[in-house]
């Protein structure tokens, strides 16, 4: 294959004929698809996007996201790798953050020649920023996807992956007001450590030194702590929304770039509620450290030191030798007093971010040290005795793919059996009900 890509156009003439272009295709009922029509032009709607052109497909009464590709950014034989590892990591996975994914190198006829395609799974709702700009009026809502931001940002730290480019736009709330994660072309996988990054974010959102040679599990943690933050201080104070200008939520580049002259840092940091005050200025802090050394939302939620702090006074306190080093109570009377900066909130603020389940009340809370890190939830493979996570329908080690958990479910599309944790058919990519 010399190309992956296409223009636009070519891939949404070809589509006008599916019937032709999925002749052959590895998922034959792609050729009676029904493709999405533009209102003006009546050619197949097409939405495009910075490395593919997503069109709606609806096949066997599901609707998809068809990728087509309309950029290259590296050599074929590397997308093609890098494409076949993230449709057999997403086959495996049953986490509801994610969309269903898979690859096909054969998925597009253009002009007689093979193109490759990737088929999401569609997500019914709205971009995270239209979501919030109609809720505003509405705040428990926007709290409750910080929670479930936390959730999600877990759930890849424990995986050993990330998004790479987490911002309003791949961020989808459902009706039901879960969300969900979409765009997985920059996707980190432990298979890409040590590879430059395929993309480095949405400048609204992206940390200001952030190079495509910062390419592991802790890209995230920036621009998930903007996004955390934004959503915080908008459930607070709605009228922070004045800041917004369409692509992003109310952070801009230039606010991070230099946030001393942030107008949008400084009324944050003047909020009414603690814990925006804090968070505003610990992002501030993040901002001018190097990327890897961002912690993830957890660990600053949990009372991570706020990067920008002043070091220690040189002085001792008074009856303490000047030499002498801190008590272990004093070090973890301070790790409280950080932790309580952050959930100053109150106790409903702690129900939200699901961080801990001690109740407090607003005018004195209940000092709680941090808790003590987790190891990751692990399943035993009954075949190759692998430790998988948990959120895994098959066993990922070395080809193996057994199932992990017995096969109690059956796909109500073509009758696949799938384990008892899967929430979609690996065979036709149907959601399961």
């Amino acid at each position: 294959m010399a190309t992956l890509w296409q223009p636009i156009t070519e891939f949404t003439d070809a589509l006008q004929n599916p019937d032709v272009c999925f002749k052959g295709h590895e998922l034959p009922e792609f050729a009676a698809g029904q493709l999405e029509l533009h209102p003006r032009d009546r050619r197949p709607l097409r939405y495009p996007g910075n490395f593919a052109c997503v069109y709606p497909i609806t096949c066997g009464g599901a609707k998809y996201a068809l990728r087509c590709f309309i950029r290259q950014v590296d050599e074929p034989e590397n997308l093609i790798k890098r494409y076949q590892l993230l449709s057999d990591f997403f086959e495996h996975i049953s986490s509801e953050a994610f969309v269903g994914y898979r690859y096909f190198e054969r998925g597009i006829r253009v002009k007689g020649q093979w193109f490759p395609t990737v088929r999401m799974e569609w997500v019914e709702g709205k971009k995270l920023h239209h979501y919030v700009r109609d809720n505003l009026t509405n705040p428990d809502s926007i709290r409750q996807l910080c929670g479930q931001l936390v959730e999600v940002t877990r759930t890849m730290q424990v995986l050993s992956i990330a998004h790479n480019d987490l911002q309003h736009g791949n961020v989808m709330v459902q009706t039901d007001g879960k969300i969900r994660l979409v765009d997985y072309d920059g996707f980190y996988l432990p298979h890409f450590q040590g590879q430059p990054s395929p993309e480095v974010g949405e400048d609204n959102y992206k940390h200001p030194l952030r190079t495509r040679q910062d390419y592991g599990t802790f890209v995230d943690n920036f621009p998930a702590l903007v996004i955390y933050v934004s959503l915080l201080a908008l459930s607070v104070d709605p009228g922070l929304w004045q800041h917004n200008e369409g692509d992003h939520l109310i952070f801009t580049k230039a606010d991070l770039a230099a946030p001393a002259n942030s107008e949008c840092f400084r009324d944050l940091k003047a909020s009414q509620d603690h814990s925006v005050r804090h968070l505003a200025e610990y992002l501030e802090g993040c901002c001018s450290i190097p990327v890897d050394q961002v912690p993830n939302l957890e660990q600053i939620l949990n009372g991570a030191p706020t990067p920008s702090a002043p070091p220690p006074p040189a002085s001792a306190p008074a009856g303490q030798p000047a030499d002498q080093p801190q008590t272990s109570s004093q070090t973890a009377s301070q790790a409280t007093d950080s932790t309580a900066k952050v959930v100053g909130g109150g106790s409903e603020y702690l129900q939200l971010i699901n961080m801990m389940q001690a109740s407090q009340t607003p005018s004195s809370p209940v000092p709680t040290a941090p808790a003590p890190p987790v190891a990751p939830a692990t399943v035993v493979c009954p075949k190759c005795n692998r430790a998988n996570s948990v959120d895994f329908q098959y066993c990922g080690g070395g080809g193996c793919f057994a199932p992990l958990y017995p096969l109690t479910r059956v796909c109500g599309q073509c009758g696949e059996h799938l384990p008892g944790n899967g929430n979609f058919c690996i065979m036709c990519r149907t959601t399961l009900v």
